[in-house]
């Protein structure tokens, strides 16, 4: 067999198995038909089934003798794929659909659906702009819109309701109606406004539901030069870490220090929300600056935020999720992004729609930037 699979932005992997089988003179015609135990494709002959496909097939250049079913995509973690399979697998990074994207979605597709499914015609209900911003920001967290779509059913479900019960209603929904229809929201992003001072920066992420914004916070007292980090950091997060202070113990310069000066002062590192685990190899330009803001006592300008790894020497790396990071900044509040200038053609990639009222600044060093978030 031949398999191959498209990795999703939230971890899963849809896999495609394109299923070998040979012409006898015995039974020279296969067919698909579903299994009604299962659910899942069995391919019969003659004399019965003789194979089940375990996810989906599709067709390729093959004898005409043969019938193949669809494509029916599945999904499931990469974690649980043996390893042999997974050598043999193509995997296609495909990333989550944007807020602006669910918003078309929604109005073009999800919508209208949920209307005709529950029997409400177009001018009896309407969901407007802002109550589809606010539920596709408050009430979900995906990179897909299956949830939009529940939530969107669940008006539509309250709607009919009250259309057979004859009570009244609104034609139009707006966002102060939400919570009567869909509760309370259950999402809530971080804002950066609020959060200047000494020793916290403000680090963008890619996660497995899109970007967002995570604080990384520093403090320090006199000690012994010791470095603590919490917030229940990976590996890669802890080794990011590590080089920042290690880079700054090379040039405490950066924090207009003495060696000495610098040895006598313990630091602490944390990031906020310590039951969430968090890691991933773009925070180190983040955690150098948090370091060097909380050893100098002066905030980094307002309205920063930051993206790079960053290399023993104090060169900035490219990292990826630009365009989801880039969102989750406009959301909190965020006019300024640090980010390496090997990023530059990522962002020049993007829609202007996506980061107008964001300016850049592309930095190739550490040097750059500590001389740009602390610049008057």
């Amino acid at each position: 067999s031949l398999p191959f699979g498209i990795s999703t932005s939230r971890g899963f992997t849809v896999w495609i198995a394109l299923v070998e089988r040979w012409i006898t003179p015995r039974s020279n015609i296969f067919s698909a038909c579903v299994c009604s135990r299962t659910g899942k494709f069995v391919f019969c002959a003659k004399n019965g089934p003789i194979m089940e496909a375990g996810f989906f097939v599709i067709s390729g250049i093959v004898p005409s003798a043969i019938t193949y079913p669809p494509p029916f995509p599945a999904s499931g973690p990469i974690s649980t794929i043996q390893s042999a399979l997974l050598d043999r697998m193509e995997l296609i990074n495909v990333t989550g659909y944007l807020a602006e994207e669910k918003m078309e979605i929604a109005k073009r597709y999800l919508v209208p659906k949920q209307l005709e499914e529950h029997g409400i015609g177009k001018k009896e209900l309407r969901i407007d702009k802002a109550a589809l911003e606010k539920i596709i920001d408050e009430y979900t967290h995906e990179s897909g819109v299956r949830g939009l779509e529940k939530q969107i059913a669940k008006i539509a479900r309250v709607t009919a309701k009250k259309i057979a019960l004859g009570e009244s209603y609104p034609t139009v929904i707006k966002k102060e109606h939400l919570k009567e229809y869909l509760g309370l929201p259950t999402n809530f992003h971080d804002l950066q406004k609020g959060n200047e001072a000494p020793g916290v920066v403000t680090g963008l992420a890619w996660t497995q539901m899109g970007g967002e914004i995570l604080f990384v916070e520093s403090s320090v007292s006199g000690g012994k030069g010791v470095m603590t980090m919490t917030g229940n950091l990976g590996d890669v997060m802890k080794e990011s870490a590590t080089i920042a202070y290690q880079y700054i113990k090379a040039h405490p310069q950066l924090a207009k220090m003495t060696s000495e000066e610098f040895g006598a002062k313990d630091i602490h590192v944390h990031v906020p929300e310590g039951a969430v685990p968090k890691d991933g190899p773009s925070a180190g330009i983040t955690m150098v600056s948090s370091m060097v803001s909380a050893l100098r006592g002066e905030a980094v300008k307002a309205g920063i935020a930051m993206t790079g790894e960053m290399t023993l020497r104090g060169r900035v790396l490219p990292v990826g999720g630009i365009k989801e990071k880039i969102l989750a900044a406009k959301r909190a509040g965020v006019t300024e992004i640090v980010i390496s200038e090997d990023n530059r053609k990522d962002v020049e990639d993007i829609k202007p729609i996506y980061v107008e009222g964001l300016s850049f600044h592309y930095v190739k060093n550490i040097d750059d930037v500590i001389s740009y978030i602390f610049k008057d």
